[in-house]
């Protein structure tokens, strides 16, 4: 996952897309609430392993994802930068 303000994003209008099928099908699937709690909840391991160098995987997780800390404060300091 990449950190995005609402401000950074923009909504797409599917309808008029010449993929419209597949990202009805997209949408539809990330929908699902079975999905949504799946995804959380992957996303919520992923930081408790990433943050805690005492976890098994902590060296793994490092390797494989990005710097999230690093992307939150980039994030944040690119809206605060924007507004000026």
């Amino acid at each position: 996952m990449i950190p995005v303000n609402e401000s950074n994003s923009k909504v797409v209008d599917i309808n008029s897309s010449k993929y419209k099928t597949y990202f009805a099908m997209e949408l539809r699937y990330l929908r699902d609430e079975k999905v949504i709690e799946e995804i959380l909840s992957k996303a919520d391991n992923i930081f408790k392993v990433y943050n805690n160098p005492k976890k098994k995987d902590y060296e793994f997780f490092h390797k494989l994802c990005c710097n999230f800390p690093l992307l939150e404060e980039k994030c944040k300091n690119y809206n605060k930068d924007e507004k000026k």
